[in-house]
């Protein structure tokens, strides 16, 4: 059912221009059974008529609810959020022709309107199937022969399509276990083409869409708001649905919102400021890495806030709708099975096609050894089991690359030379420089690598050789792409296994997504758990940390609310015999009349929540910058599984948090030590390259789902890390999932039990290159009952940890189900060689001992290093040089060190005594000082701030106290206020001279300096 409000349309023509308008002030979409009363006496009534007119009439008298009527709006105006226009219409369409009909311009747009999702629905469906009634008895289809074809003038259509303040509302099924309503809201979307008929070789569409929020409440909150300002609502909608039992509470939250959402209780989880998108259809594919669709996207900002209660709900509805969506039943899965099986013999009449297995195909991805271009060899077999047990195999002919290099994330090692030469004898000025071949205008191949002869020659004919060339060591500028990551086919064919190139089914390229995931202490809903009782035992250091406890006591808070009801019943009882009357209205009347002991209840559990509402200022969060993806997925063909290949890179990663102090911290971030381990400009933070291929049998003989088989390679620049004890607590207690009872058990929820979940990919190969990481660590107390109980981990708690460097291996994992397991496997593979090779540096950067390890390594470059220069016949002298700078620096520096943080943590616990009174230290700059006369300006401030303290508690005080009460006072003031004048000046000199040390540290390592001042980069709130 279609209804509309103020339906316009007008029409103009004149000459070779026509223009036609249709405009609407309302639309409301229903999906409807039993509307009509479609009897054979009714239906028979109506055939009898013979004037359109009163077919209409008896048509509208019979369109009223039935006690079987089912309605459920799909798309209305929306009537949450107030219109910012009231009178543009909702929807506009625009057809213009101005030189005929040769060329159109159709413009649509849509305002304020909402799609009302529901995931049980069958309307498009339904709608479908209305749409082609009738179609079975006449079957008769028009072709367009070739020639005819050809002689069909062309025509273009410009389309613009823009929706404004258009939302999508969704509320979880009744039969999920979470409970939630989620609001899309859409600013701005506009959508534009030109289609061109017939098609030409290729059809794109540009995309741009703005200011995008997800809002999201823990409850199933009613439409019944909405459905009661629907247009003809009462119509179609039952008076349940429409009835508003809040409408007489109408109010706004500072004027703006209005009562629905307050009480909805509605929380902004998921933001994004913008989305632009090119797709391009290719209707003809002729080149080999021509993809026939892609879709280029550029990403803004997109920022995830949340506390544990709505991420949580969050998680769990994208989980639930994701099962219901992508889940298959029973059904779906024979169905699949019997047209595998079709599909198997076909082939197997038509041919015996040899299939190249993903086991061969990732042997070559990581194989190192030489291999021939000229055909095919056997290699290792095919699994014919379900990948996680498979173990044998099928052979099968695979073609083999003539590169030698083992699989890099780039296709080639840092260290080779791209096999590719310049044909300009002159170095263009403003390039970024690289290395390149250089040959002469007479040279048009690469020149090939002789390992064996250790000679550098290209192979013209066979037997022949040409000239060996010469490489001239000067980087030679080049003209870098713009787009690295759409350059080449991503190996494709030699992943696959295949003679001719493959053909790319579609292609993503994803560019400059920056993505924030804030995750604050506290909860969005207090509601939910402020009634539970407060765990009366330590401080907690954040609000969630106490979740656990809370959640122990309300099983003994059950227990007692069995006799609270049974006294509640018996108020209303005597109240009802006090009145002599048993009507329920005054049961309830006075029930609703709160008592003194109820009425400092709900104070104090509104105080409660309060306190236990989100906390701007306690957060953890992951931010990602310069998210670049390539994602190509290939067609179906006999002679390969290959699925899709995958480049990821991340320029930027860091974790900040403010949990262990009010300013932000790096909690985890990168290295950068241009001396040590120089970053090259291409690189990313994290490089990811992954590869699947498509199982053997989708569905088995048991119709059971098989795992995709991937590959994949992760690279992981230098690390640096900032943890405290405090926020791996926090990141425990908010990223913790509840416990399953074991009666329930673990798996699917009831309502899914007939769905089959889409496995996670089987990693048969899952290599981590190698990583550096330095890591400082603070802790803040130890578990002394998990000592005794013999958690030798404890021992870390006991002292800080300063630079300690320790070296990540090398990982290689293989057979791994899903992602997580691979994170987990990677976690303790490195947890287990920290502690069989590396155990020792706990004890020797622990902060009594790292002063003497740093100058240690000094001294002992004064001994090394003559005698590896007189073992090597060097220069001595230079080498005694170099030791004792070494020694010496390393002494200066270690001195430096600990003594500014000697002097701060003094100048910390100075300032935080109750006596001082307002006398703290001034907060440090974010700039890192260079030097010593960079430290002036702080050291001086806090000097003067220190005196003023001390000035206000001797001086200011004892003179107001003479003023009004006397000498005796006065005298007494002075006394108390000798604390201060001893305290304050001296915790502000030591913070001068921490400060000052701190510069002059950074003037002897300037390179300590830079790796703080990197560390420093994006903290500031602008960039958070």
């Amino acid at each position: 059912a279609i209804i509309g409000d103020r339906w316009r349309a007008y029409a103009l023509s004149h000459g070779p221009r026509r223009l036609l308008r249709f405009a609407a002030q309302g639309l409301d979409l229903y999906d409807v059974d039993n509307l009509i009363n479609a009897s054979p006496h009714r239906m028979q009534e109506l055939s009898i008529s013979t004037s359109v007119e009163d077919c209409c009439d008896r048509l509208h008298n019979r369109m009223h609810r039935l006690p079987g009527t089912s309605a459920h709006p799909i798309l209305h105006v929306s009537h949450l959020y107030p219109a910012l226009s009231p009178d543009c219409p909702v929807l506009l369409c625009d057809v213009l022709e101005l030189s005929g009909e040769a060329e159109r311009t159709v413009h649509v747009a849509a305002y304020n309107m909402t799609y009302r999702y529901n995931v049980d629905s069958e309307w498009m469906e339904r709608l479908l199937s209305f749409c082609k009634f009738g179609s079975d008895s006449e079957t008769t289809k028009t072709t367009v022969e070739p020639e005819t074809a050809s002689n069909i003038e062309p025509t273009l259509m410009k389309l613009f399509v823009t929706l404004a303040d258009c939302s999508i509302d969704y509320t979880s099924s009744p039969t999920f276990d979470q409970a939630s309503r989620s609001i899309l809201r859409v600013s701005e979307v506009r959508l534009s083409s030109n289609i061109v008929s017939p098609p030409g070789p290729q059809q794109a569409y540009r995309i741009s869409i703005g200011d995008v929020s997800l809002q999201i409440t823990n409850r199933r909150f009613a439409y019944n708001f909405e459905n009661a300002r629907l247009s003809r609502g009462t119509m179609v909608l039952s008076d349940a649905d429409v009835r508003d039992d809040n409408t007489t509470t109408a109010s706004s939250i500072r004027g703006i919102l209005p009562s629905p959402l307050r009480r909805m209780q509605l929380i902004t989880l998921l933001s994004l400021d913008s989305l632009n998108a090119s797709i391009v259809k290719r209707n003809s594919v002729q080149k080999a890495n021509e993809s026939a669709m892609t879709a280029s996207l550029g990403f803004g900002s997109l920022n995830i806030y949340g506390c544990k209660d709505s991420f949580d709900c969050f998680t769990n509805t994208v989980g639930e709708l994701n099962l219901k969506l992508m889940g298959l039943s029973g059904d779906q899965l024979k169905e699949m099975r019997r047209k595998q099986q079709e599909q198997e013999e076909r082939t197997t009449s038509d041919s015996t096609p040899t299939t190249p297995s993903s086991s061969t195909a990732a042997d070559d991805f990581f194989d190192s050894r030489s291999q021939d271009e000229e055909g095919f060899e056997e290699s290792m077999e095919a699994r014919n089991s379900p990948p996680r047990l498979r173990k044998n195999r099928e052979s099968l002919h695979v073609l083999r690359s003539p590169s030698s290099d083992d699989f890099e994330l780039d296709g080639y090692d840092w260290t080779t030379v791209d096999h590719q030469f310049s044909k300009e004898g002159t170095i263009p000025s403003g390039e970024d420089h690289v290395a390149k071949w250089y040959g002469t205008e007479n040279d048009r191949k690469p020149p090939m690598l002789d390992i064996v002869h250790d000679e550098l020659s290209e192979i013209d004919a066979p037997g022949r050789k040409r000239q060996v060339l010469n490489i001239i060591p000067h980087h030679i500028g080049l003209h870098q792409s713009g787009d690295p990551l759409a350059l080449g086919d991503m190996d494709a064919q030699r992943h696959a296994g295949a003679k001719d190139p493959l053909n790319v089914k579609s292609r993503v390229l994803l560019r400059d997504l920056k993505v924030r995931c804030r995750f604050f202490d506290g909860y969005d809903w207090p509601q939910e758990i402020a009634h539970l009782e407060k765990p009366k035992v330590r401080k907690y250091a954040f609000i969630i940390d106490e979740a656990s406890d809370r959640n122990a006591l309300e099983a003994e808070r059950a227990k007692e609310e069995k006799p609270k009801n049974v006294k509640q019943s018996r108020k209303s009882a005597l109240m009802g015999d006090l009145l002599g009357d048993d009507d329920s209205k005054n049961q309830g009347t006075f029930k609703d009349i709160p008592l003194a002991e109820e009425r400092g209840k709900r104070i104090r559990n509104m105080t409660e929540e309060r306190r236990l509402a989100r906390r701007m200022n306690r957060f953890l969060q992951i931010s990602v910058q310069g998210v670049a993806l390539r994602m190509d997925s290939f067609a179906d063909r006999s002679d390969h599984r290959l699925a899709s290949c995958m480049d990821l890179k991340l320029a930027d990663l860091f974790l900040a948090e403010t949990i262990s102090s009010d300013r932000p911290v790096k909690l985890l971030g990168e290295w950068l030590n241009e001396v040590e381990h120089p970053r090259d400009s291409g690189d990313g933070l994290v490089m990811l390259k992954m590869v699947t291929w498509k199982p053997v049998e989708r569905i088995n003989a048991k119709l059971e789902l098989m795992n995709e088989e991937s590959q994949a390679v992760l690279h992981l620049l230098p690390l640096r890390c900032y943890i405290d004890q405090r926020v791996l607590r926090f990141a425990r207690a908010f990223f913790a999932k509840e416990k399953v009872d074991e009666e329930e058990g673990v798996g699917s929820p009831a309502w899914g039990a007939n769905l089959t979940e889409i496995p996670p990919p089987v990693f048969q190969r899952f290599k981590v290159k190698p990583c550096k990481m330095k890591v400082d660590y603070t802790p803040e107390k130890v578990d002394v009952n998990a000592l005794r109980d013999g958690a030798i981990v404890e021992l870390v708690n006991i002292s800080p940890i300063n630079d300690m460097v320790i070296l990540l291996k090398a990982v290689e994992m293989e057979d791994k189900v899903g992602l997580g397991a691979c994170v987990g496997q990677l976690v303790s593979s490195w947890i287990r060689d920290i502690v069989e090779t590396q155990v020792y540096k706990f004890v020797t950067n622990s902060s009594p001992f790292q002063p003497l390890t740093g100058i240690s390594g000094g001294v002992a470059d004064m001994v090394i290093l003559p005698w590896d220069a007189i073992q090597n016949g060097e220069d001595v002298k230079k080498a005694i040089k170099s030791g004792m700078k070494s020694a010496f620096g390393s002494f200066a520096y270690e001195t430096l060190n600990a003594t500014a943080k000697l002097t701060n943590m003094a100048a910390q616990q100075l300032a935080s005594r109750r006596t001082l009174n307002g006398g703290g230290l001034p907060t440090r700059p974010t700039v890192m000082p260079r030097g010593v006369t960079d430290t002036a300006g702080h050291a001086m401030n806090s000097i003067a701030k220190g005196v003023e303290a001390a000035n206000y508690k001797v001086v200011i005080v004892p003179y107001r106290r003479l003023q009004s009460h006397g000498a005796a006072s006065a005298a007494r003031s002075v006394v108390e206020g000798i604390p201060v004048a001893v305290m304050a000046p001296l915790g502000a000199a030591s913070e001068a001279i921490s400060y000052s040390l701190l510069g002059a540290r950074n003037l002897v390592r300037p390179d300590i300096r830079r790796e703080e001042e990197a560390n420093q980069r994006g903290l500031n709130y602008r960039e958070l």
